[in-house]
């Protein structure tokens, strides 16, 4: 299926097995994303596997 559905994910439904998750669930926004989370977040109070992680 991936043919028809390209290489991304589906953020609500995170899959653990995912390889490079932070490509497929955010694409080219992951790095404006960690600027975001470094600021709103710095000390990661919402956190889990395959959270941003902040920059």
């Amino acid at each position: 299926m991936q043919t028809h559905l390209g290489v991304g994910g589906y953020t609500n439904g995170m899959d653990p097995e995912l390889r490079d998750w932070p490509a497929a669930y955010h694409g080219d926004n992951y790095s404006r994303l960690q600027r975001v989370k470094a600021t709103v977040d710095p000390a990661q109070f919402f956190d889990f596997p395959q959270a941003v992680t902040p920059r």
